[in-house]
This record gives structure tokens, sequence and C-alpha cells, in this order.
């Protein structure tokens, strides 16, 4: 932006950077983070860094039911893992978990809340939808 010296011509001064400081957690320096879970868990939960992309924790409670044809009846569906994953530019709050039908292990899974990646390497601990709360262990 130029600016009037006195008597000694314009001279350009220029902004640095500035803004703040993107909300969220980084993944490079975090490895547990905290999710306070009201969705089915229902207590706060710990999850571990496997890599840059995933957090994870294994967990067992009943959510719910799916329809099994062979019995024609709704069984069980067991959560197995409590999953924060990037995917697409998303970070996802996500239930993976299984139910029997007939004898065979069906896999389901359940994205919970999820939030767009605003900056790379950085979980946003605001925004997510429906509302999560997230902190750094």
């Amino acid at each position: 932006m130029p600016r009037l010296s006195l008597g000694l011509g314009v001279q350009t001064i220029r902004k640095v950077g500035g803004g703040a400081a993107p909300s969220g957690i980084p993944v490079a320096t975090t490895n547990t983070i905290n999710v306070v879970d009201t969705f089915g868990y229902n207590g706060t939960i710990a999850l571990s860094k496997i890599n840059s992309t995933l957090y994870s924790a294994s967990v067992s409670f009943i959510y719910g039911t799916a329809f099994c044809e062979a019995i024609s009846g709704n069984v069980d569906i067991t959560i197995s893992a409590i999953k924060l994953i990037k995917e697409g530019g998303y970070w996802i709050y996500r239930y993976e978990g299984i139910y029997e039908c007939d004898g065979n292990n069906l896999g389901t899974s359940n994205d919970i809340a999820s939030v767009l990646e605003v900056t790379s390497g950085i979980i946003p601990t605001t925004g997510w939808s429906p509302s999560l709360t997230i902190t750094a262990a």
C-alpha cells in the first residue's frame, strides 16, 4: 500500500500474512483425540491415531437394529469401532459394526457427523453437523 513519506518519496509497505490461526487440531502432532459422543456411545471416547487420515477406538455396544430377510425380523447391530476418518475432503465421525443374519456376519457403517476440512492437516473443532465436541487429548 503506498505511503507518503516526509519529502523522501513514495514507499510501498507490504502486509504479511495475518488472519486467525485455523480452528482445529493438527494431525501431525496429535496422537489422541477425545470426542464427546451423545449419539449412541453416550460418553467421551479417546480415539488413537492410526495414520494421518484415521483415528480409531474399539468398542462394543448395541446401536439399533437391521432387518434380516432370512428370519423376517430385526437383529441387533453391534458397533465394534468408532472412527474419525478423512474422506473426500471431509472429516467424518463414523460407527462401524456388524450384525448376524442367517449365520452370516454382515458389516455396516453409519456416518454420525461430518465437517469440511478447511485447512489440510487440521481436524476442525467447529462446524460439525450435527454438532460434535472434539478436543486434543
